[in-house]
């Protein structure tokens, strides 16, 4: 069981892109796509990546080098305490909302695109109270237009 879960979070709307990576390099390459679609807009939605200890995430500067700027960084990652999940409260709610889903131990080898692809639908147009009641989606179009 090698691959997991990617689940970026776009903090101030709520926004989620899970992608299913086939190994922990593969954060880089997500990151790296991610700045590829959405251009120079990328810089004003995804600002500050807040992520665990986990050896995905070991690449530090991998996760802030610029793929489309040379000699650029894309962000500044930052690491949260380990057993601290009350530094990332929202991170663990949608992680409870996932494990509805795919429940802890799932092999994601078996886990198919389109699977991840109904979930994160699934996420994405959830209500939610902090948005007044807008799903994620709707935020994230609103913030992405604004940017752009």
């Amino acid at each position: 069981m090698d691959s997991m879960l990617l689940r970026l979070l776009f903090t101030i709307i709520g926004e989620k892109q899970p992608t299913l990576l086939s190994s922990g390099s593969s954060v880089v390459a997500a990151l790296d796509r991610l700045e590829c679609i959405y251009g120079a807009v990328f810089y004003e939605i995804f600002k500050t990546p807040i992520v665990d200890n986990g050896s995905e995430f070991a690449d530090a500067d991998g996760i802030e080098r610029s793929a489309r700027r040379k000699d650029a960084k894309r962000t500044t990652v930052y690491y949260c305490h380990a057993y601290s999940s009350c530094e990332r409260g929202t991170n663990e709610n949608i992680n409870r909302m996932i494990w509805r889903q795919f429940p802890k131990g799932t092999d994601f080898d078996k886990v198919t695109a389109a699977e991840v692809k109904r979930v994160e639908t699934w996420l994405n147009d959830y209500p939610r109270e902090i948005l007044s009641f807008m799903s994620s989606a709707e935020a994230f179009k609103i913030a992405f237009d604004r940017a752009a």
